[in-house]
């Protein structure tokens, strides 16, 4: 556990930002969004995250796909 992030459970549906480690398998979760009701929920306490609050899921997901490149 992490102060100010929760931890994703087992069943539910998220969009997950990780970050990865020079060729390791090992990634860590940077923060997370909840997809929940048509909903976004942010996992973290923190400011930013905050932004997505409760914003539909998918303005959300379209958003995201215009705002990430897969290199």
């Amino acid at each position: 556990m992490v102060n100010e992030q929760n931890m994703p459970q087992v069943g539910s549906r998220y969009v997950l930002f990780l970050s990865g480690g020079d060729g390791e398998p090992v990634f860590q979760v940077l923060t997370g969004y909840e997809l929940s009701e048509g909903r976004v929920y942010p996992l973290d306490e923190l400011a930013q995250p905050k932004a997505y609050e409760n914003a539909g899921e998918a303005n959300f997901l379209n958003e995201l796909k215009l705002n990430v490149s897969i290199p």
